[in-house]
């Protein structure tokens, strides 16, 4: 080991490869001879010795060049790693001699070396011309692959003592495009031709060359030209050397007519590679012969109007993005045309691919390419491009998309970024992180997204794409193809817009269909096939560019022949092994590790009957990272190879196959990388359905894991139907499963889950179980399958609570007599000094008044009772936070006659959260605090508590998804009611998009009613606003609660808006005995905005005599002054106002509105203050009026209000 090469012996990388000796070196890397331990074999591991930017390149380069290039005399390259700062790939270790020392064997001893002596040892002609033979063959193949070696000499040519011939070195390898980009004289000087040792642009011939020079070497044992490094350079450009039958005696003559024709100072008289093959009487091998088809450039005709519609939807998609929805059978061309399309726009656009299989089930599979494709982009960018290219949130992002880290900038930042403790709220920022990458380079240029096969994808995926799809994202085309049928009906969902939203992004169709007669047979002209056969193949095709290119290829053709027939002769002349490989990557219908192709089907190795398989066209290999190291991956072709295969297996071969794919992962990966889904799949279509559930538990975990929660789901429920699980076991599945259905937003699902766990054992477990089933359908609103058990459960624990509204009532009073005399003293203890079943009991009591609170707080109100009875007895600190954090919302309810009771519980609450120095609970504190102070119509301060506790509890919060939800909807109506509209409605349509994302039914529900109808109505989108609250109403539960009061109002509203005031009384009018039964004539809010509601209904319907509606107004008018609340009253003198106005009593109006300006200014309702303005300004006339309308006119424009008339209008009806 010379000076430069670091002390190695011994290391291990990653603890799975040891270095056990040096092989060599070059000017960027070392080559050791190592021990894969996960492989057991030897392997040879170049390591890249100095980091600077040219040799990191070169390294990289290196591997690519022939990762996918395959052939028995090329060495086979392994793996590409990057660790702890060491970038190495692995290959074949090839032991043997160099070139010149098999060829001329008398001095050949030990291990190939790089002579600088003149070889005298006797020329063995056979063993040459043997050699020879596989060297150019290999050659060839690098040359149809498109490649250029560029440093052929003989120390990078080995043979074995078999004789097989092994083509090495790799690292000065060239796309033929390239040809000399860097202007450097790279290569040996020895061995280099002319034109590269004068630095100009080199060809194929430049390698033919060097194959002379080492042919002259072993013909004559000297080399063409000797000398100094410069000498040989300069000789090049002017001598041709002497023939070799003129130093050496012997020598062939055809050989050395070849060799100084090889020799030739022009690069256009030397022989290529097929010719020097054919003057030593060979022919290029199989694999050559099928590098040259699979490398040769796609035929390509018409599609005249389909470029241009992609076209036309790139430029289109600049000002407000697009997509195009490709469709059309298999084979059609819809991927060639994409990729035909990107390909003459490379470097004007950013083209990031995905694909889906179809039984792939990786998380986000529609994402998983595109976020890989998405980093490799940004990879090649200059480092202050990616400084701004980072989104916020990037610690989430990268978490659910690891392969980011690859970026090193990110790596560093994703670092600093906090990551929340809750996984939704972790896979709403990671999703919302991601659309902003996208957006933020899209502003760098253009970026065309394609997504083939998306009628594979999945529901998580879809649901973002569709938010993409239906967005305005300018400069981002999104190009998604699929076949017609929509096997999954993703394709369906990427058309429906998120939450029934109008669309803001433009979506085309685009089908694709076969080509005509005329564009067939221009296609086969390009193949450059004979005549009859191209004609058999255009009649039999059927328009089909796929099946036409077979069929015009295959080496027999009879008429009428089909592509079935094609494939399976070409099956027939595989090798058994090969054919098994072929057997496994179909059965796998995903990209499948050579390696784990190559134990299933029982092949060593698997790299050469992979490359005999793409050589023959029948699958595809492919280079692509995982976890920082290079694979290969094997699939078919394409979907006719697949088809083909498996209709020659039967039922019981097919199933052999599925457990030797199972067997085949378990073995190559291990329990800790272990693609515990993909095995999953594999045991269950092998017929072993227990082997299945066992795996089916670890891959629900990675599912979770990777916040695929209804995947998980998915995998827990194979994991109970299959598995021998006793009953303890069959409940921890259950809880796991419906846990996750939590976090993916399926309340409904989740509650019958969890039943079904509470009712398989009888002990304290099962009590909490249920009790999560009662939250699960209050939170949902099935308050009718809720509260009877609801009332069993709270039985069970010896408390008897009456959730029958006249019963509940009596018990309310009772109760407060009790608190009253009781007081809130309580002695703190910790959760060791208390019996677990008082614990269990404050924790029922938690659930249902938690999920009572916003659906019918009378009722929940009985139960907060007990539990604040139950919590003060305890004296925990934690539970006594939860309590407190509902007392002070339902004390609120009261409205701001009790604000110094919910001021009092508020302050209490916060300071115990805050000395347990509890994140989370702080969060819960300041979120109920502002709950109750928005309830209390203190809005200002509403706003500034409700943004701190939900910052908190998305940062530190772990399962308070539902929490955040409340906590949202009521930071929004703050929003509306401080006139920051256009943030509401910006906020509002954000968040239900992430609600949508994660199908989430009750936080959408949510969002599309109450104030948030605002959303749409101050955008003059009354319609839009109509067709959410119609989303909405089909998923209220029965009866009429909280949320039905809330579409009442929206429906009125809406109706509002749209002068149909008769309609919004009607549905006031229908709804007033339920109103009154649930209870919001005793909470001041709901109470004050129906008031409000019906006395704008009153004004505005002008069917009714003018008498009657002023009489109506005023009487809403006069309820809303009485309420002490100056927010209330500012409501009240607006009504006043309104309906002094109607009457023609304009002072009085005036008056009205000065004292409401005065109060909704105190309030900060900065909406309403404009509206009173404006209402003020026309009544008064005049300039100064005028201006003041006008003033306040635009004031609301900049609010948010659109249509500021038409809003005003809604708010205040006023005589025109």
């Amino acid at each position: 080991m010379d000076a430069g090469h670091p002390p190695l012996l011994g290391r291990h990388f990653e603890a799975r490869f040891e270095v056990r000796g040096t092989l060599g070196a070059g000017g960027a890397g070392i080559v050791y001879r190592a021990f894969d331990r996960q492989l057991q074999r030897e392997v040879a591991l170049k390591l890249l010795r100095q980091a600077s930017g040219r040799d990191l390149y070169r390294f990289k380069r290196e591997f690519r060049a022939l990762a996918d290039i395959v052939h028995p005399n090329l060495v086979a390259l392994h793996e590409l790693h990057a660790a702890d700062g060491d970038w190495y790939f692995t290959m074949e270790l090839v032991e043997g001699v160099s070139f010149i020392d098999w060829v001329r064997p008398g001095k050949a001893a030990g291990p190939a070396r790089n002579r600088a002596d003149i070889t005298s040892a006797a020329l063995d002609e056979r063993r040459l011309r043997g050699a020879l033979v596989q060297l150019v063959d290999a050659l060839l193949a690098l040359h149809k692959a498109g490649k250029l070696h560029r440093d052929l000499k003989p120390s990078n040519v080995l043979v074995t003592q078999t004789g097989r011939l092994a083509l090495l070195d790799f690292g000065l390898v060239t796309g033929l495009a390239e040809g000399n980009p860097e202007r450097l004289a790279v290569g040996t000087p020895v061995y280099m031709s002319p034109e590269q040792a004068s630095d100009q642009k080199l060809s194929e011939a430049s390698d033919w060359y060097s194959v002379g020079a080492m042919l002259y070497e072993a013909l004559t044992g000297r080399r063409p030209f000797e000398g100094d490094s410069e000498q040989v350079m300069l000789r090049k450009q002017a001598e041709q050397p002497r023939p070799p039958q003129q130093i050496a005696t012997g020598v062939p003559v055809d050989l050395a007519k070849l060799c100084m024709a090889l020799l030739a100072a022009q690069p256009a008289e030397r022989p290529g590679g097929d010719r020097v093959l054919q003057q030593l009487g060979a022919r290029p091998s199989a694999f050559t012969r099928g590098m040259a088809q699979s490398y040769m450039p796609a035929a390509f005709v018409g599609r005249e109007l389909e470029i241009d519609a992609l076209r036309d939807a790139l430029e289109a998609a600049g000002d407000t993005g697009m997509t195009v929805l490709i469709r059309g059978k298999s084979g059609i061309g819809k991927s060639t045309l994409v990729r035909r399309f990107l390909g003459d726009r490379a470097g004007a656009i950013f083209a990031i691919e995905g694909r889906c299989f179809e039984r792939e089930a990786v998380p986000f599979k529609m994402l998983d390419g595109v976020v890989d494709a998405t980093t490799a982009v940004i990879m090649e960018l200059l480092p202050e491009e990616i400084e701004h290219l980072a989104p916020g949130d990037l610690g989430s992002l990268v978490r659910m998309f690891p392969v980011l880290r690859r970026i090193a900038r990110f790596s560093e930042l994703a670092a600093q970024s906090p990551e929340p403790v809750d996984p939704q709220e972790l896979r709403r920022r990671g999703l919302r992180a991601l659309k902003g990458l996208l957006a933020k380079l899209a502003r760098l240029r253009p970026v065309v997204m394609f997504v083939d096969d998306a009628h594979w994808g999945d529901v998580d995926s879809a649901l973002f794409l569709a938010d993409l799809i239906h967005a305005s994202e300018p400069g981002l085309l999104l190009v998604i193809a699929h076949r017609p049928e929509d096997y999954l009906g993703i394709v369906a969902q990427l058309r429906r817009p998120p939450g029934g939203n109008a669309r803001r992004g433009d979506i085309r169709e685009l089908a694709v269909s076969g080509l005509t007669d005329d564009e067939a047979t221009s296609l086969v002209t390009q193949l450059a096939v004979d005549a009859s056969r191209a004609q058999t193949a255009v009649a039999a095709a059927g328009g089909n560019p796929l099946v036409l290119t077979e069929l015009a290829r295959a080496t027999a053709l009879d008429a009428g022949a089909r592509m079935e027939d094609v494939v399976r002769a070409r099956m027939a002349r595989l090798p058994p092994e090969v054919q098994a490989m072929l057997a496994v990557s179909s059965i796998a219908a995903r990209p499948l590790p050579v390696e784990i192709a190559a134990h299933a089907a029982g092949v060593v190795g698997g790299h050469d009957e992979a490359a005999q398989l793409s050589n023959e066209r029948l699958a595809t290999l492919r280079q692509v990272e995982h976890r920082g190291e290079a694979k290969m991956i094997l699939h078919p072709a394409h979907d006719y190879v697949r088809a083909a295969v498996l209709a020659s297996l039967d039922t019981e071969t097919k199933a052999g196959w599925h457990e030797a794919l199972a067997r085949a992962f378990e073995a190559v990966q291990g329990e800790e990388h272990l693609d515990s889904q993909a095995v999953v799949e594999h045991w269950l279509a092998a017929g072993h359905p227990a082997n299945a559930a066992h795996h089916a538990v670890g891959a629900a975990r990675a599912a979770e894991d990777a916040f695929a929660f209804r995947r998980a789901a998915e995998l827990y429920e194979i994991a109970l139907s299959y598995g021998p699980w006793d009953a303890m076991g069959q409940r921890d599945l259950l809880r796991s499963k419906a846990h996750a259905l939590v976090c993916a937003g399926q309340l409904d699902e989740a509650a019958e889950v969890f039943g079904r766990a509470a009712e398989l054992l009888d002990d304290a477990e099962a009590v909490d179980l249920e009790r999560l089933r009662v939250e699960a359908l209050l939170r949902r609103g099935r308050l009718d399958e809720a509260l009877p058990a609801a009332e069993t459960l709270l039985a069970h624990l010896g408390l008897r609570i009456p959730l029958g509204a006249p019963a509940s009532r009596t018990k309310l009073a009772t109760q407060w007599v009790q608190m009253k005399l009781r007081g809130h003293d309580y002695v703190e203890r910790g959760v060791s000094e208390i019996h677990p079943a008082d614990l269990l009991v404050i924790d029922v009591l938690h659930s249902i008044t938690s999920g009572l609170a916003f659906a019918d707080p009378a009722l929940g109100r009985v139960v907060q009772s007990e539990l604040m009875r139950a919590a003060l007895d305890a004296g925990e600190p934690v539970r006594m936070c939860l309590a407190l954090a509902q007392e002070v919302g339902y004390a609120a309810a009261a409205g701001s006659r009790n604000r110094v009771v919910v001021e009092a519980v508020g302050k209490r609450l916060l300071s115990i959260a805050q000395r347990l120095d509890h994140r989370e609970l702080v969060g819960f504190a300041d979120t109920a605090i502002g709950i109750a102070s928005h309830m209390s119509g203190r809005w200002r301060d509403a706003r500034g508590h409700l943004e701190s506790g939900l910052a908190m509890l998305r940062d530190h919060g772990s399962g308070v998804r539902w929490e955040i939800d409340v906590g949202d909807s009521f930071w929004l109506a703050s929003l509306f009611y401080l006139g920051e509209w256009h943030e509401m409605a910006r906020m509002t349509q954000l968040l239900l998009r992430d609600a949508i994302d994660r199908a989430d039914v009750v936080a959408q529900q949510g969002l599309r009613i109450g104030c948030c109808t605002y959303a749409w109505l101050l955008g003059d989108q009354a319609d839009e606003a109509q067709a959410q609250l119609a989303i909405a109403e089909r998923t209220l539960g029965p009866g009429f609660h909280l949320p039905h009061f809330h579409a009442m109002t929206s429906a009125a509203n809406i109706a509002l808006y749209q002068g149909r005031a008769g309609e919004a009384i009607e549905r006031l009018d229908d709804t007033a005995a339920q109103v009154e039964r649930l209870g919001c004539a005793r909470m001041q809010l709901p109470r004050t905005e129906l008031a409000m509601l019906r006395a704008r209904a009153a004004l505005a319907d002008t069917s009714r005599l003018l008498e009657d509606r002023v009489r109506e107004a005023r009487v809403q008018g006069d309820s809303l002054l009485k309420e002490g609340a100056p927010w209330a009253s500012a409501l009240g003198h607006l009504v006043r106002a309104a309906s002094y106005a109607w009457i023609g009593t304009a002072n009085a109006a005036r008056v009205e509105l000065l004292a409401a300006e005065e109060q909704l200014l105190g309030a900060g309702m900065m909406g309403l203050l404009q509206v009173a303005r404006l209402r003020r300004g026309r009544l008064e006339g005049g300039a100064a009026g005028d201006a003041r309308a006008e003033a306040a006119r635009d004031f609301l424009k900049d609010l948010g209000a659109i249509a500021p008339d038409a809003v005003a209008t809604h708010l205040l009806p006023w005589p025109s």
